[in-house]
């Protein structure tokens, strides 16, 4: 299983995205998780937690607390009984492009509580999405997709169409700036060796 700090190591392609997309494509719950972790970049934790009082708009809000019976949650040593962002910085608000707005705000109308499945049930959706999809990766857990490697997918994306770092900052709920300036030197560096390597032929 890949490491904390280094999901940007198994990114996947646009193509592959939209080959999940493809494969959730019978069920409204499948294609939304897809979207909430590989084009919005939302962690697992995040999803699991979202409730349909996070819409407002055109934005999914995530607040600063919830009360929470989940067994992480319950377990909790600081809040028992209360669902928090990972870090102060991760209560933010993450705008909706209109293309998917409609789908997500579907889903939470009929599902107010939203997913109510735990992380692990997340990760193991998306490793069985991946792998209908024939998304396979070396070194990945299980030769799949997971979600914090869709998160870096989506951090990926934003680069490629020109997101700053600061930026990077804002939408992913990041608490430090060299954590986006390194997924940016990644991104360039990758860019302009495939510029290269065509350059030689």
């Amino acid at each position: 299983m890949a490491k904390r700090g280094h999901s940007r190591e198994y990114t996947i392609t646009e193509d592959q995205r939209f080959a999940l997309l493809k494969v959730a494509a019978d069920s409204l719950g499948d294609q939304v998780l897809v979207i909430l972790t590989a084009l919005l970049g939302m962690r697992a934790s995040e999803v699991c937690h979202m409730n349909r009082d996070w819409l407002h708009d055109d934005i999914i809000q995530l607040p600063p607390s919830q009360d929470c019976d989940c067994i992480h949650c319950l377990k909790s040593p600081k809040h028992p009984g209360k669902w928090q962002p990972k870090y102060e910085a991760s209560r933010r608000e993450i705008p909706m492009p209109d293309s998917v707005k409609g789908m997500i705000y579907d889903y939470f109308n009929a599902n107010p509580k939203g997913f109510q499945i735990t992380r692990q049930a997340v990760w193991a959706k998306i490793k069985l999405l991946a792998r209908k999809a024939n998304i396979k990766m070396k070194g990945a857990s299980k030769g799949t997709t997971f979600p914090h490697a869709l998160r870096a997918s989506a951090a990926e994306n934003m680069i490629v169409k020109g997101f700053t770092a600061e930026e990077l900052m804002c939408l992913l709920g990041w608490s430090r700036i060299d954590v986006a300036n390194a997924y940016i030197k990644a991104v360039v560096a990758k860019a302009k060796a495939y510029k290269k390597v065509k350059e030689l032929l």
